[in-house]
């Protein structure tokens, strides 16, 4: 998916609620962030702690694109 606009607290809950469904019915999700404006650092955070849950399959969750380390979870894939 190709993320787009602003990255906000609001943003990360929906983001977090479309990569859970995404693993589990998918091997990877594949996260682009080069679209990506505006990144609100206290978003990474909210998309970690909605994410702790699946921290054994963060690995199948990869961030690629400029922004990807801004909002990358620990423990998720960054790929340059």
């Amino acid at each position: 998916m190709s993320l787009m606009g602003s990255f906000d607290c609001d943003f990360a809950y929906a983001l977090a609620q479309t990569i859970l469904e995404g693993i589990r019915l998918e091997q990877r999700v594949l996260v682009s962030t080069d679209c990506l404006e505006i990144i609100d650092p206290g978003a990474k955070n909210v998309l970690e702690n909605l994410l702790s849950d699946v921290a054994k399959d963060l690995s199948r969750i990869l961030f690629t694109g400029q922004n990807a380390e801004l909002i990358a979870p620990k423990g998720s894939v960054v790929i340059f």
